[in-house]
Protein backbone atom coordinates (compact mmCIF):
# COMPACT_ATOMS: atom_id res chain seq x y z
CA UNK A 1 0.00 0.00 0.00
CA UNK A 2 2.90 2.52 0.54
CA UNK A 3 4.10 1.61 -3.19
CA UNK A 4 0.84 3.29 -4.50
CA UNK A 5 1.17 6.94 -5.07
CA UNK A 6 -1.98 9.61 -4.82
CA UNK A 7 -2.93 10.38 -8.81
CA UNK A 8 -5.61 12.52 -7.87
CA UNK A 9 -3.38 14.79 -5.27
CA UNK A 10 -0.66 14.36 -7.67
CA UNK A 11 -2.23 15.42 -10.86
CA UNK A 12 -3.83 18.12 -9.39
CA UNK A 13 -0.89 19.86 -7.82
CA UNK A 14 1.33 19.89 -11.23
CA UNK A 15 -1.31 21.23 -12.99
CA UNK A 16 -1.97 24.24 -10.42
CA UNK A 17 2.19 24.80 -10.93
CA UNK A 18 1.99 23.97 -15.01
CA UNK A 19 4.21 21.68 -14.76
CA UNK A 20 2.20 18.54 -16.49
CA UNK A 21 4.06 18.98 -19.65
CA UNK A 22 7.71 19.11 -18.25
CA UNK A 23 10.46 16.54 -18.10
CA UNK A 24 9.56 15.29 -14.94
CA UNK A 25 5.21 15.99 -15.38
CA UNK A 26 5.76 13.31 -17.90
CA UNK A 27 8.01 10.90 -15.89
CA UNK A 28 5.79 11.11 -12.49
CA UNK A 29 1.86 10.78 -14.61
CA UNK A 30 3.88 7.90 -16.47
CA UNK A 31 4.69 6.23 -12.96
CA UNK A 32 1.18 7.21 -11.20
CA UNK A 33 -1.04 5.62 -14.68
CA UNK A 34 1.69 2.20 -14.54
CA UNK A 35 0.67 1.79 -10.28
CA UNK A 36 -2.97 2.29 -11.13
CA UNK A 37 -2.66 -0.47 -13.69
CA UNK A 38 -1.17 -2.90 -10.14
CA UNK A 39 -3.59 -1.32 -8.55
CA UNK A 40 -6.51 -2.60 -10.40
CA UNK A 41 -4.76 -5.89 -10.72
CA UNK A 42 -3.95 -6.29 -7.14
CA UNK A 43 -7.24 -5.76 -5.84
CA UNK A 44 -8.30 -8.63 -8.33
CA UNK A 45 -6.25 -11.28 -6.75
CA UNK A 46 -7.33 -9.97 -2.89
CA UNK A 47 -10.64 -11.74 -2.81
CA UNK A 48 -8.57 -14.99 -3.53
CA UNK A 49 -5.68 -14.67 -1.16
CA UNK A 50 -7.43 -16.79 1.69
CA UNK A 51 -7.24 -19.70 -1.09
CA UNK A 52 -4.95 -18.83 -3.85
CA UNK A 53 -4.19 -21.35 -5.95
CA UNK A 54 -2.52 -20.65 -9.98
CA UNK A 55 -5.68 -22.96 -11.36
CA UNK A 56 -7.68 -19.56 -9.42
CA UNK A 57 -5.86 -16.95 -10.15
CA UNK A 58 -5.50 -18.05 -13.72
CA UNK A 59 -9.36 -18.11 -14.33
CA UNK A 60 -9.94 -14.63 -12.23
CA UNK A 61 -7.27 -13.33 -14.74
CA UNK A 62 -9.35 -14.86 -17.58
CA UNK A 63 -12.16 -13.14 -16.42
CA UNK A 64 -10.94 -9.90 -16.33
CA UNK A 65 -9.30 -10.01 -19.06
CA UNK A 66 -12.95 -11.10 -20.97
CA UNK A 67 -14.81 -7.97 -18.99
CA UNK A 68 -12.33 -5.68 -19.90
CA UNK A 69 -12.33 -6.57 -23.91
CA UNK A 70 -16.48 -6.46 -23.86
CA UNK A 71 -15.60 -2.85 -22.26
CA UNK A 72 -12.90 -2.16 -25.18
CA UNK A 73 -15.41 -3.62 -27.78
CA UNK A 74 -18.52 -1.26 -26.06
CA UNK A 75 -16.47 1.51 -26.03
CA UNK A 76 -15.80 1.42 -29.52
CA UNK A 77 -18.78 0.17 -31.08
CA UNK A 78 -21.65 0.60 -28.85
CA UNK A 79 -21.42 3.44 -26.53
CA UNK A 80 -20.59 5.93 -29.31
CA UNK A 81 -24.20 5.61 -31.00
CA UNK A 82 -25.94 5.33 -27.25
CA UNK A 83 -24.31 8.57 -26.21
CA UNK A 84 -24.33 10.43 -29.43
CA UNK A 85 -28.91 9.74 -28.38
CA UNK A 86 -28.34 10.59 -24.99
CA UNK A 87 -26.16 13.87 -25.51
CA UNK A 88 -29.45 15.34 -26.75
CA UNK A 89 -30.47 15.83 -23.26
CA UNK A 90 -28.61 16.41 -20.57
CA UNK A 91 -30.50 14.90 -17.38
CA UNK A 92 -30.37 12.11 -20.13
CA UNK A 93 -26.57 11.67 -20.57
CA UNK A 94 -25.98 11.81 -16.82
CA UNK A 95 -28.48 8.97 -16.17
CA UNK A 96 -26.72 7.20 -18.58
CA UNK A 97 -23.40 7.81 -17.73
CA UNK A 98 -24.30 6.19 -14.42
CA UNK A 99 -26.23 3.16 -15.71
CA UNK A 100 -22.75 2.47 -17.36
CA UNK A 101 -20.60 2.46 -14.06
CA UNK A 102 -23.26 0.46 -12.28
CA UNK A 103 -23.64 -1.80 -14.73
CA UNK A 104 -19.75 -2.67 -14.30
CA UNK A 105 -19.58 -2.11 -11.04
CA UNK A 106 -22.38 -5.28 -10.70
CA UNK A 107 -21.16 -7.23 -13.49
CA UNK A 108 -17.50 -7.34 -11.76
CA UNK A 109 -18.81 -8.06 -8.33
CA UNK A 110 -21.00 -10.54 -9.99
CA UNK A 111 -18.25 -12.48 -10.88
CA UNK A 112 -16.03 -11.75 -7.84
CA UNK A 113 -14.13 -8.90 -8.41
CA UNK A 114 -14.54 -6.00 -6.51
CA UNK A 115 -16.61 -3.09 -7.43
CA UNK A 116 -14.27 -0.78 -7.41
CA UNK A 117 -12.35 -2.25 -10.47
CA UNK A 118 -15.82 -2.57 -12.37
CA UNK A 119 -16.02 1.62 -11.01
CA UNK A 120 -12.45 2.08 -12.98
CA UNK A 121 -13.15 0.48 -16.25
CA UNK A 122 -16.53 2.12 -16.83
CA UNK A 123 -14.85 5.66 -16.23
CA UNK A 124 -12.00 4.33 -18.91
CA UNK A 125 -14.95 3.58 -21.18
CA UNK A 126 -16.40 6.52 -20.58
CA UNK A 127 -13.52 8.70 -20.44
CA UNK A 128 -12.61 7.49 -24.56
CA UNK A 129 -15.61 8.67 -25.69
CA UNK A 130 -16.47 12.37 -27.44
CA UNK A 131 -18.41 13.27 -24.65
CA UNK A 132 -16.52 12.83 -21.95
CA UNK A 133 -15.81 16.44 -21.33
CA UNK A 134 -19.81 16.76 -20.86
CA UNK A 135 -19.69 13.43 -18.54
CA UNK A 136 -17.21 14.93 -16.06
CA UNK A 137 -18.84 18.11 -15.90
CA UNK A 138 -22.18 16.62 -15.25
CA UNK A 139 -20.52 13.86 -12.67
CA UNK A 140 -18.42 16.69 -10.82
CA UNK A 141 -20.83 17.07 -7.60
CA UNK A 142 -21.81 13.44 -7.47
CA UNK A 143 -18.10 12.34 -7.70
CA UNK A 144 -17.40 15.03 -4.96
CA UNK A 145 -20.29 13.94 -3.10
CA UNK A 146 -19.13 9.86 -3.45
CA UNK A 147 -15.74 11.06 -2.04
CA UNK A 148 -17.09 12.66 0.84
CA UNK A 149 -18.95 9.84 1.89
CA UNK A 150 -15.59 7.42 1.36
CA UNK A 151 -13.23 9.77 3.44
CA UNK A 152 -16.00 10.06 6.49
CA UNK A 153 -16.20 5.86 6.09
CA UNK A 154 -12.11 5.57 6.66
CA UNK A 155 -12.87 8.15 9.25
CA UNK A 156 -15.42 5.82 10.79
CA UNK A 157 -12.76 3.34 10.73
CA UNK A 158 -10.00 4.69 12.81
CA UNK A 159 -9.96 3.80 16.46
CA UNK A 160 -8.69 6.75 18.77
CA UNK A 161 -8.30 3.96 21.50
CA UNK A 162 -5.63 2.32 19.79
CA UNK A 163 -3.79 6.02 18.99
CA UNK A 164 -2.01 5.94 21.74
CA UNK A 165 -0.41 2.26 20.96
CA UNK A 166 0.56 3.23 17.18
CA UNK A 167 1.63 6.82 17.43
CA UNK A 168 5.89 5.27 16.99
CA UNK A 169 4.38 3.40 13.96
CA UNK A 170 3.18 6.26 12.42
CA UNK A 171 5.98 8.67 12.43
CA UNK A 172 8.12 5.57 11.48
CA UNK A 173 5.77 5.00 8.40
CA UNK A 174 5.46 8.57 7.56
CA UNK A 175 9.11 9.35 7.48
CA UNK A 176 9.76 6.23 5.57
CA UNK A 177 7.24 7.38 2.85
CA UNK A 178 8.26 11.06 2.61
CA UNK A 179 12.31 10.02 3.08
CA UNK A 180 12.90 6.43 2.01
CA UNK A 181 10.61 6.28 -0.91
CA UNK A 182 11.77 9.25 -2.95
CA UNK A 183 15.34 7.94 -2.36
CA UNK A 184 14.25 4.41 -4.25
CA UNK A 185 12.57 6.66 -7.02
CA UNK A 186 15.40 9.25 -7.39
CA UNK A 187 17.65 5.89 -7.74
CA UNK A 188 15.49 4.56 -10.41
CA UNK A 189 15.37 7.57 -12.01
CA UNK A 190 19.04 8.14 -12.28
CA UNK A 191 19.44 4.67 -13.69
CA UNK A 192 17.47 5.50 -16.16
CA UNK A 193 20.30 8.29 -17.10
CA UNK A 194 17.70 11.57 -15.84
CA UNK A 195 19.96 13.78 -14.13
CA UNK A 196 19.40 14.88 -10.32
CA UNK A 197 16.68 17.76 -11.16
CA UNK A 198 14.02 15.97 -13.06
CA UNK A 199 14.86 13.18 -10.89
CA UNK A 200 14.53 14.69 -7.76
CA UNK A 201 11.75 16.98 -8.73
CA UNK A 202 10.22 13.21 -9.54
CA UNK A 203 10.76 11.37 -6.51
CA UNK A 204 9.00 14.46 -4.08
CA UNK A 205 5.90 14.16 -6.18
CA UNK A 206 5.54 10.66 -5.65
CA UNK A 207 6.08 10.78 -1.92
CA UNK A 208 3.06 10.03 -0.26
CA UNK A 209 0.22 7.38 -0.39
CA UNK A 210 -2.54 7.34 -2.66
CA UNK A 211 -6.16 6.63 -3.31
CA UNK A 212 -5.91 2.98 -3.88
CA UNK A 213 -4.20 2.38 -1.47
CA UNK A 214 -6.85 3.30 1.14
CA UNK A 215 -9.07 1.36 -1.08
CA UNK A 216 -7.13 -1.44 -0.79
CA UNK A 217 -7.08 -1.03 2.71
CA UNK A 218 -11.09 -0.52 3.02
CA UNK A 219 -11.49 -4.01 0.91
CA UNK A 220 -8.95 -5.65 3.63
CA UNK A 221 -10.68 -4.60 6.85
CA UNK A 222 -13.73 -3.93 5.64
CA UNK A 223 -14.76 -7.27 3.17
CA UNK A 224 -12.45 -9.30 3.92
CA UNK A 225 -11.03 -8.72 7.37
CA UNK A 226 -7.51 -9.16 6.10
CA UNK A 227 -6.40 -6.05 8.00
CA UNK A 228 -6.51 -5.46 11.97
CA UNK A 229 -8.36 -2.34 13.01
CA UNK A 230 -4.80 -0.73 14.35
CA UNK A 231 -3.20 -1.46 11.02
CA UNK A 232 -6.26 0.50 9.14
CA UNK A 233 -6.11 3.41 11.40
CA UNK A 234 -2.19 3.36 10.59
CA UNK A 235 -2.88 3.37 7.00
CA UNK A 236 -5.31 5.68 6.62
CA UNK A 237 -3.57 8.55 9.14
CA UNK A 238 -0.38 8.14 7.09
CA UNK A 239 -1.65 8.60 3.73
CA UNK A 240 -3.21 12.38 5.19
CA UNK A 241 -0.03 12.74 6.90
CA UNK A 242 1.84 12.03 3.47
CA UNK A 243 -0.66 13.69 1.24
CA UNK A 244 -0.25 16.75 3.86
CA UNK A 245 3.17 17.21 4.01
CA UNK A 246 3.73 16.51 0.09
CA UNK A 247 1.24 19.04 -1.26
CA UNK A 248 4.22 21.29 0.39
CA UNK A 249 7.29 19.82 -1.16
CA UNK A 250 5.94 20.16 -4.64
CA UNK A 251 5.13 23.81 -3.91
CA UNK A 252 8.65 24.44 -2.66
CA UNK A 253 10.19 21.79 -4.81
CA UNK A 254 13.00 24.17 -6.34
CA UNK A 255 14.23 25.69 -2.96
CA UNK A 256 14.36 22.07 -1.48
CA UNK A 257 16.42 20.99 -4.43
CA UNK A 258 18.92 24.40 -4.02
CA UNK A 259 19.57 23.00 -0.48
CA UNK A 260 20.31 19.39 -1.61
CA UNK A 261 21.72 20.22 -4.99
CA UNK A 262 25.58 19.59 -3.48
CA UNK A 263 24.24 16.05 -1.94
CA UNK A 264 22.05 14.64 -4.87
CA UNK A 265 25.48 14.68 -7.01
CA UNK A 266 26.13 11.29 -5.85
CA UNK A 267 23.53 10.33 -8.61
CA UNK A 268 25.84 11.67 -11.24
CA UNK A 269 28.05 8.56 -11.01
CA UNK A 270 25.37 6.61 -13.34
CA UNK A 271 26.61 6.67 -16.47
CA UNK A 272 25.41 9.10 -19.93
CA UNK A 273 27.84 7.38 -22.58
CA UNK A 274 26.35 8.06 -26.00
CA UNK A 275 24.46 11.15 -24.46
CA UNK A 276 27.11 13.60 -26.03
CA UNK A 277 28.07 14.30 -29.39
CA UNK A 278 31.11 17.13 -29.58
CA UNK A 279 33.28 15.74 -32.69
CA UNK A 280 35.48 18.63 -33.63
CA UNK A 281 37.07 21.42 -31.72
CA UNK A 282 35.16 23.88 -33.12
CA UNK A 283 33.44 26.18 -30.74
CA UNK A 284 30.25 26.79 -30.72
CA UNK A 285 29.30 30.38 -31.48
CA UNK A 286 25.32 29.59 -30.72
CA UNK A 287 23.73 27.75 -28.21
CA UNK A 288 20.71 26.46 -27.53
CA UNK A 289 19.28 25.35 -24.03
CA UNK A 290 16.09 23.54 -23.96
CA UNK A 291 15.65 21.39 -27.35
CA UNK A 292 11.57 20.66 -26.58
CA UNK A 293 8.58 22.19 -27.61
CA UNK A 294 10.09 25.44 -29.00
CA UNK A 295 13.19 24.96 -29.08
CA UNK A 296 12.26 21.83 -31.89
CA UNK A 297 11.16 25.06 -34.06
CA UNK A 298 14.15 27.37 -33.56
CA UNK A 299 16.32 24.53 -34.43
CA UNK A 300 14.96 23.52 -38.12
CA UNK A 301 16.08 27.60 -38.53
CA UNK A 302 19.61 26.55 -37.73
CA UNK A 303 20.22 23.68 -39.75
CA UNK A 304 22.60 25.64 -42.27
CA UNK A 305 24.46 26.23 -39.06
CA UNK A 306 25.02 23.05 -37.78
CA UNK A 307 28.10 22.95 -37.04
CA UNK A 308 28.64 26.08 -34.85
CA UNK A 309 25.15 25.60 -32.93
CA UNK A 310 25.54 23.45 -29.66
CA UNK A 311 22.08 21.95 -27.63
CA UNK A 312 22.11 21.42 -24.15
CA UNK A 313 18.97 19.23 -22.57
CA UNK A 314 18.76 17.13 -19.62
CA UNK A 315 16.33 14.97 -21.42
CA UNK A 316 18.26 11.78 -22.69
CA UNK A 317 15.79 10.72 -25.46
CA UNK A 318 16.09 13.95 -26.88
CA UNK A 319 20.02 14.12 -26.63
CA UNK A 320 20.03 10.32 -28.12
CA UNK A 321 18.01 11.45 -30.74
CA UNK A 322 20.23 14.94 -31.42
CA UNK A 323 23.51 12.22 -31.76
CA UNK A 324 22.09 10.23 -34.11
CA UNK A 325 21.54 13.41 -36.16
CA UNK A 326 24.92 14.69 -35.88
CA UNK A 327 23.82 17.24 -33.79
CA UNK A 328 26.26 19.01 -31.28
CA UNK A 329 24.83 18.05 -28.16
CA UNK A 330 25.27 17.80 -24.18
CA UNK A 331 23.21 16.34 -21.63
CA UNK A 332 23.06 17.84 -18.68
CA UNK A 333 21.28 21.03 -16.52
CA UNK A 334 22.09 24.87 -17.45
CA UNK A 335 22.90 25.68 -14.00
CA UNK A 336 25.46 22.92 -13.73
CA UNK A 337 29.20 24.60 -13.65
CA UNK A 338 30.36 22.34 -15.64
CA UNK A 339 28.04 22.88 -18.15
CA UNK A 340 28.83 26.40 -18.27
CA UNK A 341 32.32 25.82 -18.46
CA UNK A 342 31.81 23.42 -21.72
CA UNK A 343 29.72 26.33 -23.36
CA UNK A 344 32.26 28.60 -23.65
CA UNK A 345 30.27 31.47 -22.89
CA UNK A 346 33.20 34.01 -24.17
CA UNK A 347 33.48 33.22 -27.73
CA UNK A 348 29.84 32.52 -29.01
CA UNK A 349 27.05 35.14 -30.39
CA UNK A 350 24.32 34.13 -29.27
CA UNK A 351 22.79 31.84 -26.67
CA UNK A 352 19.07 31.13 -26.76
CA UNK A 353 17.03 29.84 -23.48
CA UNK A 354 13.72 27.74 -23.59
CA UNK A 355 14.04 26.73 -20.52
CA UNK A 356 10.92 27.61 -18.55
CA UNK A 357 12.62 27.26 -15.33
CA UNK A 358 13.03 31.40 -14.31
CA UNK A 359 15.61 30.85 -11.64
CA UNK A 360 17.77 29.32 -15.06
CA UNK A 361 17.30 32.35 -17.09
CA UNK A 362 18.13 34.42 -14.70
CA UNK A 363 21.78 32.24 -13.82
CA UNK A 364 22.49 31.68 -18.05
CA UNK A 365 21.85 35.56 -17.87
CA UNK A 366 24.17 36.31 -15.58
CA UNK A 367 26.76 33.96 -16.61
CA UNK A 368 26.67 35.19 -20.19
CA UNK A 369 27.02 39.38 -19.30
CA UNK A 370 29.53 38.22 -16.76
CA UNK A 371 32.17 37.57 -19.26
CA UNK A 372 30.44 38.71 -22.66
CA UNK A 373 28.42 41.84 -23.27
CA UNK A 374 28.29 41.33 -27.21
CA UNK A 375 26.45 38.58 -27.07
CA UNK A 376 22.68 38.42 -28.19
CA UNK A 377 20.76 37.10 -25.33
CA UNK A 378 17.29 35.65 -25.74
CA UNK A 379 15.31 33.56 -23.05
CA UNK A 380 11.89 32.53 -22.06
CA UNK A 381 9.54 33.61 -19.63
CA UNK A 382 5.64 32.83 -18.70
CA UNK A 383 4.78 36.15 -16.83
CA UNK A 384 5.25 39.61 -17.84
CA UNK A 385 6.63 40.47 -14.56
CA UNK A 386 9.59 37.84 -14.76
CA UNK A 387 9.86 39.17 -18.62
CA UNK A 388 10.70 42.86 -17.27
CA UNK A 389 13.22 41.58 -14.53
CA UNK A 390 15.15 39.29 -17.61
CA UNK A 391 15.01 42.61 -19.78
CA UNK A 392 16.67 44.52 -16.25
CA UNK A 393 19.20 42.17 -16.42
CA UNK A 394 20.42 42.24 -19.41
CA UNK A 395 18.18 40.06 -21.79
CA UNK A 396 18.20 41.11 -25.86
CA UNK A 397 14.54 39.35 -25.68
CA UNK A 398 12.18 37.34 -24.12
CA UNK A 399 9.74 34.91 -25.48
CA UNK A 400 6.28 35.04 -24.06
CA UNK A 401 4.98 31.51 -25.41
CA UNK A 402 1.23 32.15 -24.49
CA UNK A 403 1.21 35.96 -26.07
CA UNK A 404 3.38 34.43 -29.17
CA UNK A 405 0.57 32.11 -29.87
CA UNK A 406 -2.26 34.44 -29.58
CA UNK A 407 -0.59 36.87 -31.96
CA UNK A 408 0.51 34.00 -34.05
CA UNK A 409 -3.22 32.82 -33.99
CA UNK A 410 -4.43 36.48 -34.63
CA UNK A 411 -2.25 37.00 -37.87
CA UNK A 412 -3.59 33.29 -39.24
CA UNK A 413 -7.16 34.66 -39.08
CA UNK A 414 -6.36 37.72 -40.62
CA UNK A 415 -4.86 36.40 -43.10
CA UNK A 416 -7.15 33.46 -43.58
CA UNK A 417 -10.34 36.42 -43.94
CA UNK A 418 -8.36 38.25 -46.54
CA UNK A 419 -7.75 34.79 -48.42
CA UNK A 420 -3.83 35.15 -48.45
CA UNK A 421 -3.68 31.53 -46.89
CA UNK A 422 -5.53 28.31 -46.97
CA UNK A 423 -6.14 27.36 -43.20
CA UNK A 424 -6.26 23.66 -44.39
CA UNK A 425 -2.58 24.44 -46.08
CA UNK A 426 -1.50 26.12 -42.43
CA UNK A 427 -2.43 23.31 -40.56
Amino acid sequence: MMAFSSTMVVLKLLSDKRELNTLHGRIVVGMLLLQDVVAIFALSILGSLNSFSAVLFSYALLKFLLLFAVAYLCSKYLFPHVFRFAARNHELLLITSLAVCFVFSLAFHFLGFSIAIGAFIAGLTLGNLDYSFEIIGKVKSLRDFFSLLFFVSLGMGISFSVLKDIIWPIVVFTVFVIVFKPLVILLICSMFQFTKKPSFFSSVALANIGEFSLIIASMGFYELGHISPELFSLIVIVTLASITITSYTIKYSPGIYRIFEKPLSIFDKFTTEGLEYTPTEVKPTIVLCGYDRIGFSILKNLHKSKKRVLIIDYNPEIISKLVKENYHCIYGEVNDDEIIDRMHLKQIKMLISTVPDYDDNVFLIKQVRAVNKKAKLIVTASRVDEALKCYNLGADYVILPHFLGGEHVATMITDVRARRIKLKETR
